[in-house]
């Protein structure tokens, strides 16, 4: 099995570790996605364009062409993830 992909309760996710130049723009060490799959060769075909996306931006981040906000922006959209501000429900 890939070192990037984790098998956990016999569903796939794809790990990729954040890199140490960049640990004090982007938060946390690593970024952990789960793939919704059951079958190893579906989880390394779901994980490439997955980890393309990624590689991509820290590339764009060291290079200056997006800033750090834009960096965690894209990161949260390939997660899946909202940076949406939820206001709180009414009483």
């Amino acid at each position: 099995m890939s070192s990037y992909l984790l098998n956990r309760n016999g569903h796939y996710h794809v790990r990729i570790r954040i890199p140490s130049d960049l640990t004090a723009t982007l938060p946390g060490m690593e970024l952990v996605k789960s793939l919704k799959t059951r079958d190893a060769k579906t989880a390394r075909l779901t994980a490439l364009p997955f980890r393309q996306n990624i590689f991509r931006t820290f590339t764009l981040l060291r290079s200056g062409f997006i800033s750090a906000e834009q960096a965690r922006e894209s990161i949260d959209r390939a997660m899946n993830r909202s940076r949406r501000v939820r206001l709180p429900l009414p009483l």
